[in-house]
C-alpha cells in the first residue's frame, strides 16, 4: 500500500507533514510508501521549509508539481488536481493500493488495512456527520441549493444518499488520472 498525502507546498503544512511522517513511522510505515505530492507556484518555485522538510526526510518519497489549477474557488479540490499529475507521472500507481489523506491525520496505531486491500472494493472513511444531507440543509437551503448549482447535480440526489458519505480518507485500487481530472 502507498500512503500519498497532498497538499500546496506553503509553509502551513510542512509541520502537518513532518508531524505526520514521524507518526506514521512511529506506527510502522515505511517510509519508502509514503508519498509527499505538493503544488508549488510556478513562478517561485519550491518553497525553501520544504526543499529542508525534503532533505531530512529523504526515504520518504517527495514530489513537487507546478500548481496549473484553474479555478481556485474550492481549496480542497488541488488534492484531486495532484493527484491526476501524480498518477499520470507516476503511471505505476494504477495498479497499487493508495491509501489517500490529509497531512492533518496520526495514527494512535498501525491500521490493519490488509483485509482492505484485497479485491476492488474502495473504502472511505464515514464523514456524514459533516457532509450528508441533514447537515447541509441545517445551514440553509440556500447553501444547499447552491452546492448542488457547484456541482450540476440534482438536489434529490444527495438526499436519497444521506446515509452514504465518505471522504477524507480513501483506499483506493485501479485508479487513473482521468479518473482524478473527471472528479477534480
Amino acid at each position: 500500500m502507498r500512503y500519498i498525502c497532498c497538499q500546496p507546498a506553503i509553509d502551513y503544512y510542512t509541520w502537518q507533514v513532518e508531524v505526520l511522517i514521524n507518526n506514521f513511522i512511529k506506527h510502522g510505515v515505511n517510509p519508502n510508501q509514503m508519498d509527499i505530492v505538493s503544488a508549488y507556484t510556478p513562478h517561485t518555485g519550491i518553497p525553501e521549509k520544504w526543499q529542508k522538510l525534503q532533505a531530512h526526510y529523504n526515504t520518504v518519497r517527495f514530489f513537487f508539481y507546478p500548481d496549473t489549477e484553474m479555478d481556485k474557488s474550492y481549496p480542497p479540490s488541488i488534492y484531486f488536481h495532484l493527484m491526476a499529475k501524480h498518477i499520470r507521472a507516476n503511471p505505476e500507481l494504477q495498479n497499487e493500493v493508495l491509501f489517500l489523506h490529509d497531512a492533518d491525520i496520526v495514527f494512535t496505531r498501525k491500521p490493519e488495512f490488509d483485509h482492505l486491500e484485497r479485491g476492488n472494493t474502495w473504502y472511505l472513511s464515514d464523514t456524514a456527520s459533516y457532509l450528508n444531507y441533514d447537515y447541509i440543509m441545517s445551514k440553509g437551503a440556500k447553501v444547499y441549493a447552491d452546492m448542488c448549482n457547484i456541482f450540476h447535480i440534482d438536489p434529490l440526489i444527495p438526499k436519497l444518499n444521506n446515509t452514504n458519505k465518505g471522504g477524507a480518507q480513501y483506499i483506493v485500487k485501479n485508479t487513473t488520472p482521468e479518473f482524478w481530472e473527471k472528479v477534480h
